[in-house]
C-alpha cells in the first residue's frame, strides 16, 4: 500500500499529497505492555523500513 500511495503522490509532497497511517498492533500480533522488549526487537525494524520508503516518496506517515 505505501508504494501505491508513494506513487500517487507524484513528488506533491507532505502537505498536499496523501499519506498513510500505520497500526502497531497490525504489523505485530503481541503489541502488550507486558511483551515490550520482544515486540521493540521486532517491530522497531519494521517501523523503521516503513517510515523510510515514505521518506523516499515524500509521504507523510502516521503512527
Amino acid at each position: 500500500a505505501i508504494h501505491a500511495i508513494g506513487r500517487a503522490s507524484a513528488g506533491r509532497g507532505i502537505y498536499d499529497g496523501p499519506g498513510i497511517s500505520i497500526k502497531l498492533s497490525a504489523l505485530h500480533p503481541r503489541y502488550t505492555r507486558a511483551q515490550s522488549e520482544r515486540v521493540m526487537g521486532e517491530l522497531l525494524p519494521k517501523v523503521k523500513a516503513l517510515a523510510a520508503i515514505a521518506k523516499s516518496y515524500n509521504i507523510g506517515l502516521n503512527i
